[in-house]
């Protein structure tokens, strides 16, 4: 089977693309049978982020994607119980997703050196922290998401931050 995007395997359902739908398929003795075709005219792109885990032992309801917008990212989930797709309109940042579960939205200024994390959830973005004693336009300095906070790092200093409420914990000897 040939995918005219990235393909995304979850659930034993496989999401493939042509130029002009998504192919859902479910794998059926040893070949994947498709089981549904969504018109794709927005050019959606599902699976975004799911390399990063084995998603095999995971049971998911959903599936976020994305696709370019006039100006920044559109995102939109997937269900892969009645296979909608909802859009959540366009966003200044990215998506970062820790499964089953968890799924943030960052967002960055590089004008106001200011990082924005907001949690995704149920369709709704809350703002979680700002942080904006964190120097953006440095090459060298890193802001990670992970899935127990925030880590920082500039120059040689490092500072993390915690979930849920992402304070910032404090080592003696670091």
């Amino acid at each position: 089977m040939k995918s005219e995007k990235r393909p995304c395997y979850v659930n034993q359902i496989l999401i493939s693309y042509t130029e002009e739908d998504i192919i859902i398929s479910r794998e059926k003795e040893g070949r994947f049978e498709t089981i549904r075709k969504i018109p794709n005219s927005k050019g959606f792109q599902f699976g975004v982020g799911y390399w990063r885990a084995n998603l095999n032992d995971i049971t998911l309801k959903k599936v976020f994607g994305w696709r370019r917008g006039p100006k920044h990212s559109i995102y939109a989930k997937l269900n892969l119980e009645n296979f909608e797709i909802e859009e959540f309109g366009e966003t200044k940042g990215y998506l970062q997703f820790f499964y089953p579960d968890k799924y943030y939205l960052v967002e960055t200024d590089h004008v106001a050196s200011v990082v924005k994390v907001y949690e995704f959830k149920e369709g709704k973005i809350k703002l979680l922290k700002t942080f904006s004693d964190y120097d953006t336009t440095e090459i060298r300095n890193r802001f990670r998401l992970c899935r127990g906070g925030v880590v920082i790092r500039e120059g040689k200093k490092v500072r993390v931050y915690a979930f849920p409420d992402l304070k910032k914990l404090k080592f003696k000897k670091l």
